[in-house]
């Protein structure tokens, strides 16, 4: 999986999602001050990545199908980088 975030490419493997679900990866602050959106992020992978970049200083715009997934996602990231953002978007809709 890689997630870009303005001008940096980050290439996540599965076993860090693994880590990163339960925590245990110590490398913060790489995103402070970015601003990123993470699709399918009001579930499973997506939800640890936007977890993650948040932990690590990221303002995170949390995107999903279902709004009430995200909005719930957002509410419970931390606060490392301010404000986050849900929103509902569906990636093969270009109106959405």
């Amino acid at each position: 999986m890689i997630i870009r975030a303005l001008d940096q490419e980050v290439l996540f493997a599965p076993e860090e999602v693994s880590a990163c679900e339960r925590g245990s990866m110590t490398e913060h602050g790489r995103f402070v001050g970015s601003a990123v959106l993470v699709t399918g992020a009001g579930h499973g992978i997506g939800r640890a990545c936007a977890t993650r970049l948040a932990t690590e200083g990221a303002r995170v715009a949390v995107t999903d199908l279902d709004l009430d997934a995200a909005r719930e996602v957002a509410a419970s990231l931390p606060d490392a980088g301010g404000l986050h953002l849900a929103l509902a978007m569906d990636v093969t809709d270009r109106s959405s």
